[in-house]
């Protein structure tokens, strides 16, 4: 059994509802203020049945008027069986039927209601329609003269364009709520939509940034492992030797103590700096930089150069920088890399090839080196293979020119 929620029943109660019932109980009152006494004159004179058929119908009416948009359908059936109710009674003094005294105006209410407030359109014109039959049967057998069906045959067309009017106005009133409801409902989505966006553009950034800040510090510490080791080995017998391997150590130290501030930079509402990369010349600059660092590593440069945009040259750059760092990791200080630039018609093929002892290329999909390189190049349009074997690795990257 369904526990009573009495937050919930309080939420339903929103300003909105509230004005809807206060708006409902305000015809209903005005209805009543301004049709009752006219009614009520005509009944004067009718017999004790009619009386009590005439007070409880006129009650129901009214009272469907007021729950009419929050109880459509109930509330239509309601007056539909007011209507019939007056409909049955004895005629008033005038000989017409009771049905048609001013407050059943009240029925066109609450047949406008329903055909505005749910998809039911057919339904309560057909009962409408035969409600209107009822009563014009009705006449026809209060008034069996000929000469008095001219009040029945001027009476059929004005009610029957009364019902089609609240018919039409409730479809009409229908069709403007649901399209304000999708006006509503189209903007709720935009809404969702552009935080949606903005969700995935701070998750792309974290990604982004997340790698950008594994290419530096894996390159770096790779750089500073091996230059650390092989400042050891020489340091007690030629210490001249080992000073520019330490003075390496230290400036590669700072780099990217350096690149790393810049990532981080966005975490406190900045923007990730792209600037330290701008070309594809950035790669000559790295490749020179190891060199300069003792690390055996040349550059090939093939073809016309072309510009390129600077999400290309930044992952060109990356993707050489991660490329030496596992043969650093792999083969130590004495392994040597060729870097390949091409420039062919519409791509740029980015060729690394390492002579170390290579490793298990499937072994490393979990991490973030061969993972953020497939996806710098995807992101791109391009894409990347990978051999490695005993005699060394060889990567590489298709990257469009766009």
């Amino acid at each position: 059994m369904r526990e009573f929620d009495a937050p919930a029943m309080m939420s339903a109660m929103n300003p909105s509802l509230r004005r809807r019932r206060l708006v409902d109980l305000t015809v209903a009152a005005v209805l009543a203020a301004v049709l009752a006494p006219v009614s009520i004159g005509l009944v004067i004179g009718s017999t004790a049945v009619v009386w009590a058929g005439f007070a409880v119908a006129s009650v129901v009416l009214l009272g469907c008027v007021a729950g009419r948009r929050e109880w459509p359908w109930w509330t239509f059936w309601g007056s539909g069986t007011a209507m019939l109710v007056l409909t049955a009674l004895p005629s008033l003094p005038e000989g017409a039927p009771v049905a048609m005294v001013p407050l059943s105006l009240a029925y066109l209410v609450n047949l406008h209601s329903v055909i505005a407030e749910t998809r039911r359109t057919v339904v309560p014109l057909v009962v409408s329609v035969a409600g209107l039959v009822l009563v014009l049967l009705r006449m026809l057998l209060d008034q069996p003269v000929q000469d008095d069906w001219r009040a029945v045959l001027a009476f059929a067309p004005a009610a029957g364009l009364a019902i089609g009017l609240s018919a039409a106005m409730g479809a009409y009133h229908r069709t403007r709520r649901r399209y304000v409801e999708s006006l509503e409902e189209r903007a709720r989505q935009a809404d969702a939509l552009r935080a949606q966006s903005v969700r995935e553009g701070v998750a792309r950034e974290r990604e982004r940034i997340a790698h950008e800040v594994h290419d530096v510090v894996a390159h770096s510490l790779a750089v500073v492992v091996t230059q650390s080791d092989a400042a050891l080995m020489v340091m007690e017998r030629d210490p001249a030797r080992a000073r520019p391997m330490l003075e390496a150590v230290r400036q590669t130290g700072r780099d990217a103590m350096g690149e790393i501030r810049t990532a981080l930079a966005v975490l406190k509402g900045g923007q990730l700096d792209t600037a330290p990369v701008q070309s594809l010349a950035d790669v000559a600059k790295l490749v020179t930089s190891m060199q300069e660092k003792g690390l055996r590593v040349t550059l090939d440069v093939i073809g016309e150069p072309v510009p390129v945009s600077t999400d290309l040259a930044r992952a060109a750059y990356r993707i050489v920088q991660e490329s030496v760092t596992n043969a650093l990791k792999h083969g130590g200080p004495e392994v040597g890399c060729v870097v390949r630039l091409e420039h062919l018609p519409g791509l740029v093929r980015l060729t690394v090839t390492d002579d170390g002892p290579g490793f298990v290329t499937d072994a490393r999909q979990t991490g973030l080196g061969l993972v953020g390189m497939r996806e710098r190049a995807r992101q791109l349009g391009g894409g990347l293979d990978i051999t490695s074997g005993a005699d060394g690795t060889t990567l590489v990257v298709r990257l469009p020119v766009r």
